[in-house]
């Protein structure tokens, strides 16, 4: 399964430098990386939330696949509508986007990846 084998190197070869810590972490916990339909609480308004319908695998054919390239991001999931949810995977710190796929657009969280997996569960 590709999303239990997740090929870190990838990022070193595409983006220069190695995968982040929190990514790594995300795709290193086999329960984590393979639930469907995560609800993330980030903030206080009812639709402060991030919803992934599944994880998308680290790996070349997910990287070939996005709708946007060569903007230093990196798909990690799907809201279940070809949307995604996408982060520099070389930056703990980095901002989440969610990428909008009918219109090609970026639009900021304001969650860094860092926080990403200890948001509690919306």
């Amino acid at each position: 399964m590709r999303l239990l084998n997740p090929d870190f190197d990838l990022v070193v070869r595409h983006f220069g430098v190695p995968v982040s810590a929190a990514l790594r972490a995300l795709y290193s916990d086999p329960a984590a990386i393979q639930r469907d339909c995560v609800s993330k609480k980030y903030g206080p308004r009812e639709d402060d939330e991030l919803f992934a319908a599944w994880y998308i695998p680290l790996d070349e054919q997910a990287l070939a696949e996005q709708w946007h390239q060569d903007d230093g991001r990196f798909d990690f999931a799907d809201d279940g509508s070809a949307s995604r949810w996408c982060v520099d995977p070389t930056d703990d710190d980095a901002e989440i986007y969610f990428f909008q796929h009918e219109d090609q657009t970026l639009h900021p969280t304001g969650v860094k990846i860092c926080d990403y997996l200890a948001l509690p569960e919306a």
